[in-house]
C-alpha cells in the first residue's frame, strides 16, 4: 500500500493508491481487482470498503506467480462529536462567562476508536495544542477545538468551543441617596456598580433586593419598601455575569422622618376673660423652631418676615405660623384673636347740681348720674379715695367728695374719671328781734297819718 493510515499494518487506509513490483523483462503481468481483470489499476476508481488486488506475472519462460492484497478503503472523516466544558465548579458555564479557572475540556459523540487531539485559541491568536485537563487559566476569552481522527487516518474537527474566564471581582458599589433625611418612607437608592452586573441592596446583613440597571449603563436605582421612622443604614454587592462577587459598598445612611412639627402660639397676654382671645395686647409667644428647620408666618393672610404686634390696629386678627422641618415635614397652627387697646370713658355728674351755678359742683344732693357700663366690662367706684361696692349717696355727709369711677372693658383696658363736688344739706337759719328804745323815732317825727 502507497499509505498504510490505519495503525499496525492493519490495511486499513483512507488512501487506495497502490505500489507494484518492477515487472521482468519480457514478462507480462494481469491484474484483478475484486475479481474483475482490469488493463490498469485505477485507486480512484475505488469505492469505501474491503478490496482484493491479485497481480499476476508470466516471464517470457512461461513462468507465472501471483500475490494478492486485501485492504479496506475508509476515505470518510470520522464523526467529530460536540466539545463542551465538563466539571465547571462555578458560576457562568457554557453559555457566558465563568469564574472557574480549572476544569476539563468534554468531547462526546465522537467516533468510536477514534483519536483526539486538542487545540486552544487565547484572545483571538493562533491555534495551539492543549490538554482536555485546563487549569489556573489568566482571565480572557478562549476557543477551543478537538481533532477527531479515525482508524484509517480520516480527521475532523469539531465546532469552535468558546469560553471567558473572569475571575476578577467587580468594583466596589458606591450608593448614593437624593437626601440623607428625608420623609419619603420608601427612599430611592442610585447605585453606581459594573455594568450589567447584578446588585443587591442590603440593610446590614438582610437582603432588600435587587437593584434595576438603569438606561445608563453601570448606575442602578433601587426603590425600598415602606420603611419605618429612623435610620436606616444600607449596603449593596455586585455579582457580575462570570458569579464574582464584590466586597460591600460602604454604608449610606438614610434617615426617615414623617413626622411634622407642631408650631404652637399662645398670647401673650390674654387680657380678656375666660380665654376669649380678646385682649389690649397683640404680643404672641411662639414655640420653640425645631434645628434646622423652617418657619413661615402669615397674618391676616400675607406672608410677614416677622412678626410685629406694634403693627396691629384694633380689631380681628389671624395668625397662621407654618413649620417645615429638614425632612420636607410640614406643619401648621393658626390663632384667631381681637385686639382692642381703646379703654372706656366712664362719666360721672351731679344729678341735681343745686347750687347757684348748675356748674359750681355745690348741692344737697349727692346722687349721681354715670355712664352706663360697655358690655362685659366691670366698675370700680371709689369714694374719697376707699373703694366701695356700689355708690351710696344717702352714706356721704356734708362736705367735699371726690368720686373715682374706674371701668375696664373686657380687654382689659381701663379708663378712670374723677369728679370732686361740695355737697350742702344744712338748711340756712335766719334769725328777727326788736330793735332797741333808742332806735325807735319820737311821734313827732312819725309821719302824720294821711286824712280819710
Amino acid at each position: 500500500m502507497a499509505k498504510d493510515s490505519g495503525s499496525g499494518n492493519n490495511h486499513l487506509s483512507n488512501d487506495a493508491h497502490l505500489s507494484f513490483s518492477a515487472l521482468e523483462q519480457n514478462a507480462t503481468r494481469a491484474i484483478q481487482v475484486d475479481g474483475n481483470t482490469v488493463s490498469a489499476y485505477d485507486a480512484t476508481a475505488l469505492h469505501d470498503g474491503q478490496h482484493s488486488v491479485t497481480v499476476t506475472d508470466t516471464d517470457a519462460a512461461g513462468n507465472a506467480g501471483s500475490t494478492s492484497l486485501v485492504f479496506t478503503l475508509d476515505t470518510t472523516a470520522p464523526a467529530p462529536g460536540k466539545l463542551g466544558f465538563g466539571d465547571l465548579g462555578r458560576s457562568g458555564g457554557e453559555s457566558g462567562p465563568t469564574n472557574d479557572r480549572d476544569f476539563s475540556l468534554a468531547l462526546t459523540g465522537n467516533e468510536a476508536g477514534s483519536t483526539v487531539a486538542y487545540e486552544v485559541s487565547f484572545n483571538g491568536g493562533a491555534f495551539k495544542s492543549t490538554t482536555a485537563a485546563q487549569s489556573a487559566l489568566a482571565d480572557g476569552n478562549y476557543q477551543f477545538r478537538a481533532i477527531v481522527t479515525d482508524a484509517a487516518g480520516n480527521s475532523a474537527t469539531t465546532d469552535v468551543a468558546s469560553i471567558t474566564i473572569d475571575a476578577t471581582a467587580p468594583g466596589v458599589p458606591v450608593i448614593s441617596t437624593a437626601a440623607a433625611l428625608t420623609n419619603n418612607k420608601a427612599p430611592v437608592l442610585t447605585i453606581t456598580a459594573e455594568a450589567d452586573s447584578t446588585v443587591q441592596v442590603y440593610e446590614g446583613t438582610t437582603l432588600l433586593g435587587t437593584a434595576t440597571q438603569t438606561a445608563t449603563k453601570g448606575t442602578y436605582s433601587f426603590a425600598t419598601a415602606n420603611l419605618a421612622d429612623g435610620s436606616h443604614a444600607f449596603t449593596a454587592k455586585a455579582t457580575d455575569a462570570a458569579g464574582n462577587v464584590s466586597a460591600a459598598a460602604s454604608a449610606q445612611t438614610v434617615t426617615i422622618d414623617t413626622v411634622a412639627p407642631t408650631p404652637t402660639i399662645t398670647m401673650a397676654k390674654d387680657s380678656g376673660s375666660g380665654g376669649n382671645h380678646l385682649s389690649n395686647d397683640a404680643h404672641l409667644s411662639f414655640g420653640a423652631l425645631e434645628q434646622n428647620a423652617t418657619r413661615v408666618i402669615q397674618l391676616d393672610g400675607n406672608t410677614v418676615v416677622a412678626y410685629d404686634a406694634s403693627a396691629l390696629h384694633d380689631g380681628q386678627h389671624t395668625v397662621i405660623v407654618t413649620d417645615t422641618d429638614a425632612a420636607g415635614n410640614a406643619g401648621s397652627t393658626s390663632l384667631t384673636f381681637t385686639l382692642d387697646t381703646t379703654a372706656p370713658t366712664p362719666t360721672a355728674a351731679l344729678a341735681n347740681d343745686s347750687g347757684s351755678n348748675d356748674k359750681d359742683g355745690v348741692t344737697n344732693d349727692a346722687s349721681l348720674t354715670l355712664s352706663t357700663l360697655e358690655d362685659g366690662a366691670t366698675r370700680v367706684i371709689k369714694v374719697d379715695g376707699t373703694a366701695v361696692a356700689s355708690y351710696d349717696p344717702k352714706s356721704l355727709k356734708d362736705g367735699t367728695h371726690t368720686v373715682e369711677v374706674t371701668d375696664t372693658d373686657v380687654a382689659g383696658n381701663a379708663g378712670s374719671k374723677s369728679y370732686s363736688f361740695t355737697l350742702d344739706t344744712t338748711a340756712p337759719a335766719p334769725t328777727a328781734a326788736l330793735r332797741s328804745p333808742a332806735t325807735i323815732r319820737s311821734p313827732s317825727r312819725m309821719a302824720p297819718t294821711p286824712s280819710r
